[in-house]
């Protein structure tokens, strides 16, 4: 899971606080707990996958999630193996489409 600027920040702070003997009350601890909690809820609803942050692929990013070629993955797409997404000229693949794939290919 990629961390933002923000995150850091505040993971800093708090172990900074924690190295100089100043310990979180049992409150910052829970907060931490529900945020960590929502944004693995928040990652899941919107169907972003930790391994690319963000939900479709362009096809030459796909060939490399699938440790194929892109001419393989534009001829999957054109064969129906692989449903794309248009958007003018451009192809992107749904993330879990690919995993879909993967999974039914696994012998």
């Amino acid at each position: 899971m990629r961390t933002t600027p923000a995150e850091i920040n505040s993971t800093s702070e708090t172990t900074a606080a924690r190295q100089h003997g100043h310990r979180g009350s049992s409150t910052d601890v829970f907060a931490d707990v529900i945020r960590g909690a929502v944004r693995e809820a928040v990652r899941e609803a919107m169907n972003i996958s930790d391994a690319t942050n963000r939900r479709l692929l362009a096809a030459e990013e796909a060939a490399t999630y699938l440790s194929l070629s892109k001419r393989e993955v534009y001829n999957m797409i054109a064969a129906g193996q692989l449903l794309a997404v248009s958007h003018g000229r451009r192809k992107m693949l749904d993330i879990r489409d690919l995993d879909t794939w993967i999974a039914e290919n696994k012998h």
